[in-house]
């Protein structure tokens, strides 16, 4: 591998997962702020990085922290009047059902997803590999499935 691509591979790491400015990954691999920027629109490295945090589980962990802040309002109001009004109800309502549902019809696909192109690299690289982890990975699949159909 060239040096250019050595430096450009390891900007794109450090841009798309750490949260240091393109000066300073720049800096860190040795290269001048226009050709980071370059490589960063060309690659569309913004778009990546934004992606990467739209997750499933983030996604998921979002919903949690609205459902906790109702529930903290909710907690917060007068003692007498610590309950659930209809929006406040139908609100929580809906988060919960967001987040089983994100769970059961999003986790799951993207951990099979995972898991094949995995098996598909390894049955390329290494099919004695391949072979050994294959009823570990499936076994782990049929795991997340009940787990996702129990919530």
């Amino acid at each position: 591998m060239a040096k250019k691509d050595k430096e450009k591979n390891l900007a794109r790491e450090l841009f798309l997962y750490t949260n240091k400015t393109q000066k300073e990954i720049a800096e860190i691999v040795d290269v001048n702020t226009k050709t980071m920027s370059q490589w960063v629109s060309d690659g569309e490295w913004e778009t990546i990085k934004k992606m990467q945090q739209q997750t499933p589980e983030r996604i998921i962990n979002d919903l949690y922290k609205e459902l906790d802040e109702i529930n903290s309002f909710i907690k917060n109001k007068e003692e007498g009047k610590r309950y659930a009004d209809s929006k406040e109800a139908d609100a929580r309502n809906k988060i919960i059902s967001s987040i089983k549902g994100m769970v059961r019809e999003v986790a799951l696909p993207q951990y099979v997803q995972v898991i094949v192109k995995l098996m598909d690299y390894l049955q390329r690289h290494d099919l004695a590999t391949a072979k050994a982890l294959n009823p570990h990975a499936n076994d782990f699949l049929l795991a997340i499935s009940a787990d996702t159909n129990n919530q």
